[in-house]
């Protein structure tokens, strides 16, 4: 398995496969809520295995040297072979690299504990987002 960080003239096809497969096919997230044309202005990431597309996340830039990770997504098949770890790392890696101090993001409830064993903490209280219960979680950095 190899983890690429796309640059921003890179064609987001395959990341926008494992999103297709996962939020949409997978959640029933609307295309459009998925699709939410901040594509452009994040920092991509997508994990392949043989050459096929597996995984993908994103970060962008908030205020106040803060990545907001999103659209962390695993093809069914290959969840538990540590391919939203490595993600994971790559963008906290480059979030160093990139002098960030602190990583958010909203997780589905379900995801909670692979995020938390990575040392993100839980804050504040659930919501819903699209119909699916989430709850904020961050990590320092510094």
């Amino acid at each position: 398995m190899i983890i690429k960080h796309l640059d921003r003239k890179s064609n987001l096809r395959d990341a926008y496969f494992v999103r297709t497969q996962v939020f949409q096919n997978e959640q029933g997230v609307p295309e459009k809520h998925d699709f939410d044309g901040r594509d452009e202005n994040a920092e991509q990431f997508v994990a392949y295995n043989n050459g096929q597309p597996i995984g993908t996340a994103r970060y962008r830039l908030l205020p106040g040297r803060v990545g907001k990770i999103e659209r962390v997504a695993v093809i069914s098949s290959q969840r538990g072979n540590k391919v939203g770890q490595k993600l994971m790392q790559s963008i906290e890696r480059t979030a160093c690299e990139q002098q960030l101090s602190k990583l958010v993001l909203d997780s589905q409830l379900s995801a909670v504990v692979f995020y938390e064993n990575l040392g993100y903490q839980k804050v504040g209280d659930v919501f819903n987002e699209v119909g699916i219960p989430h709850i904020k979680m961050a990590k320092d950095l510094v």
